[in-house]
């Protein structure tokens, strides 16, 4: 059965980590092993710390989704040694009904490829070398008893590894004339070969999208991909589908929120672990429930999931707002923790947020901040980038900004006179941050 990556967004904060995992674990619970989460980028500190509280690997890191040889339904046809007969060969060639085979050494690694034309073009040529009108039975019997390795093609072998990527293979496959081509794997080895017709309809790799529907933050390759679910609680964004899918949007503090009431929908106690990383994620992305984004809900399915972990909610705010350390790491690391791209009304988008529990030793990196931001926001073209320094206990964010102060102003109804603004009460970058933009600009 094919493989299912579940996989969060670029940038992943806890809840896109903790979404994909806890889902994933739901899924293994109801018998869908083929499931496998995945992250697309570095796991922060405060995912790191909440992880190994609950002593959870971090899910593998995938760079993208795209087709690759591996997987196609490619051919296994049958493999010769080097030392093989002719007369074998051409026995193997025609019980296999393939025009070709891999020729390989020992220890299975490619050498040379084989076909029934090169067969052919030996034993003609040499039965015409002896210029006689009645050769002798031993004559041919010794060209047959040959090792292939004399006659096969060993130089310029077209070849492909199994990680090599479908758009890649079609552009050489449609400027060569061979009908077959060998594929290897990491080491070389031969594990099938590959003909034109597999790349006509090849098979997708398949994925379940949570904590995003946007395709700017998405895992690259997405276009060649199969999604098969879509889990979020943020706004609906523009990655479409070519057929009818399950998708799940709630208007709820934490992603993590509705796969816990997926659990108990399906009748499914998590473990005590993944629980706990789950009410941890609820805690994170609701900033201790102080978030405008926050729900009755999320208060009850955090305080539910903390039972069964046997911990605390005030113990898991201890892990997750004290996990993170950025004093002593460059800017450039620590600002695309968390960083989404947004496309609104035609304007692109960066905003980073990064939540602590003071936010005046942020600020005093003020410049070193801003000086990225402005490199980012040209490399990337942004129209604006914006930086959220959210302080939990002041319960409102520093705004750093690079970009039409008015703009700023005018969304947020303040007075701007730098490059930064502190916006109390405003702690959630999709419900407060976005929207606005998207009113004014709309």
């Amino acid at each position: 059965m094919d493989l299912v990556y579940v996989t969060g967004h670029q940038n992943p904060d806890t809840d896109s980590i903790v979404s994909a995992i806890s889902y994933t674990a739901l899924r293994n619970a109801l018998g869908d092993r083929h499931f496998r989460a995945a992250r697309l980028g570095h796991v922060n500190d405060e995912t790191k710390g909440i992880l190994e509280f609950f002593n959870i690997e971090a899910p593998g890191l995938i760079k993208n989704v795209r087709t690759q040889v591996c997987d196609l339904d490619y051919d296994t046809p049958p493999t010769l040694g080097r030392n093989v007969t002719v007369n074998k060969a051409w026995e193997t060639l025609k019980s296999s009904h393939k025009g070709s085979v891999p020729v390989v050494e020992s220890d299975g690694k490619l050498f040379g490829v084989l076909t029934i034309g090169d067969i052919a073009s030996y034993v003609m040529n040499d039965i015409f070398e002896l210029s006689r009108s009645d050769i002798p039975t031993c004559d041919v019997i010794e060209l047959l008893s040959r090792p292939i390795e004399d006659i096969c093609r060993t130089e310029d072998l077209q070849y492909f590894y199994e990680t090599d990527y479908i758009d890649d293979v079609k552009d050489k496959v449609l400027n060569s004339h061979y009908r077959s081509y060998p594929i290897v794997d990491k080491d070389g080895i031969v594990v099938g070969a590959l003909s034109r017709v597999h790349l006509i309809k090849p098979n997708r790799k398949k994925v379940v999208l949570v904590d995003h529907n946007e395709l700017s933050q998405s895992v690259p390759g997405l276009q060649q991909a199969e999604i098969l679910e879509i889990i979020d609680h943020h706004r609906l964004a523009d990655i479409q589908t070519k057929s009818p899918i399950y998708f799940r949007n709630e208007p709820l503090g934490s992603t993590s929120t509705i796969v816990s009431l997926m659990y108990r929908e399906r009748g499914v106690v998590p473990e005590k672990a993944i629980a706990g990383l789950m009410a941890a994620a609820i805690v994170s992305d609701t900033v201790m429930f102080k978030s405008p984004t926050c729900t009755q809900v999320d208060i009850d399915a955090a305080e539910r999931l903390a039972s069964i972990a046997g911990v605390t909610l005030e113990e898991l705010g201890d892990v997750v707002f004290s996990s993170n350390s950025y004093e002593n790491k460059p800017v450039e690391e620590v600002m695309y923790y968390d960083f989404k791209e947004f496309l609104i009304a035609g304007y692109k988008l960066g905003i980073g947020q990064i939540t602590c529990l003071n936010s005046d030793t942020m600020l005093e990196r003020k410049d070193e901040f801003l000086e990225e931001m402005a490199r980012r926001k040209k490399s990337s073209e942004y129209d604006f980038i914006l930086l959220m320094l959210t302080d939990v206990l002041k319960e409102g964010t520093h705004l750093l900004f690079i970009g039409d102060k008015d703009t700023i102003s005018q969304a947020y109804n303040v007075e701007v006179n730098e490059n930064d603004v502190f916006l109390p009460k405003v702690m959630s970058r999709k419900k407060q941050i976005v929207p606005r933009l998207s009113e004014l600009w709309g």
